[in-house]
């Protein structure tokens, strides 16, 4: 996904080759003001103390946001693509600002959206056209292109799960006052640990080929280099996309913090998913956000905060 001050445009890598899809109604200000601003109003809408006036302004900022990258990207490279299976797979290199954007999770604020570029399964019924990019696809990010290829060359998974998880403890960091308390992460915790077995954290990171934290985690936008997993001893530097370059070939995290809640019941719906996507932890997630989605449907900050970076 190219985007300048010049112009916007969508590269198209299929197996027929590459195609260009020029994005006409995708500015590269606008975008980088909406990031800046959407970033703040996730955090307003998902603030227990905010006020209900403040909270529903700042989920209708988050919709506007939703529905211009619907318009402006997925609309037009599905346009390009014509796919009809929602478990077809996309795997998004975004640019710019884009990378602070969930492209995963565009969704049209009009059901019968008119840009909509798939035809309804019956035409004589409209409303039958899923309007959110979570209804059409699988979606995937991935930093670059040879990233992707360096992932798929490791081949296979192993035949062998070795699995850590780890949880944050019941009360707060004392080392970073100001952070919630997360009551839901032990029970989280339980459900990985209860599909995936597990293992001490520390001596299993050098081998195991599942991992699953349930805590708080520092992300620094200007260095990211610094962003941190918050442990109760120590702190973990790494952030999503680094997970691929230590030997991870997927990586299931959050653009934002979601509360406590919302991360129990995502868990507990992806390994209930794991079990009939044939151990794809991306289509997973997409069925466990179809779900969700329709759970906190008033709440876009809260179901669209998850995504997929890999295989």
């Amino acid at each position: 996904m190219n985007v300048s001050e010049y112009r916007c445009d969508a590269l198209l890598l299929t197996a027929e080759g590459l195609r260009h899809v020029p994005l006409d109604g995708l500015d590269a200000e606008e975008v980088e003001v909406a990031a800046d601003a959407f970033h703040t109003d996730v955090v307003t809408a998902l603030d227990p103390r905010a006020v209900q006036d403040e909270v529903d302004a700042a989920n209708e900022r988050v919709t506007a946001t939703l529905d211009l990258l619907w318009r402006e990207v997925p609309a037009p490279v599905l346009a390009g693509l014509r796919m009809t299976d929602p478990d077809t797979r996309i795997g998004w290199v975004p640019t710019q600002a884009l990378c602070r954007l969930p492209l995963h999770a565009a969704t049209a604020m009009d059901p019968q959206d008119p840009q909509d570029p798939q035809d309804p399964p019956h035409p004589q019924d409209a409303s039958a056209i899923p309007k959110s990019l979570v209804d059409r696809t699988v979606s995937s990010y991935t930093p670059t292109v040879t990233a992707l290829q360096h992932a798929r060359a490791r081949g296979a998974a192993p035949d062998r799960t070795v699995a850590a998880v780890v949880h944050a403890d019941v009360h707060a960091d004392v080392r970073r006052p100001g952070l919630p308390e997360l009551p839901a992460a032990c029970r989280e915790a339980r459900v990985a640990s209860d599909r995936l077995g597990v293992e001490a954290l520390i001596s299993a990171l050098l081998t195991c080929t599942h991992l699953h934290m349930a805590l708080h985690a520092v992300v620094e936008q200007d260095g990211p280099g610094t962003s941190c997993f918050l442990l109760s001893d120590l702190d973990l530097t790494f952030v999503t996309s680094a997970l691929l370059l230590v030997g991870f070939s997927g990586v299931i995290g959050t653009l934002w913090r979601v509360p406590d809640a919302v991360a129990e019941t995502t868990a507990r719906v992806f390994y209930d998913a794991l079990d009939t996507a044939r151990d794809e932890p991306a289509v997973a997630l997409a069925r466990t956000v179809r779900l969700v989605r329709v759970h906190y449907g008033d709440a876009p900050a809260a179901w669209s905060a998850h995504h997929h970076v890999g295989i």
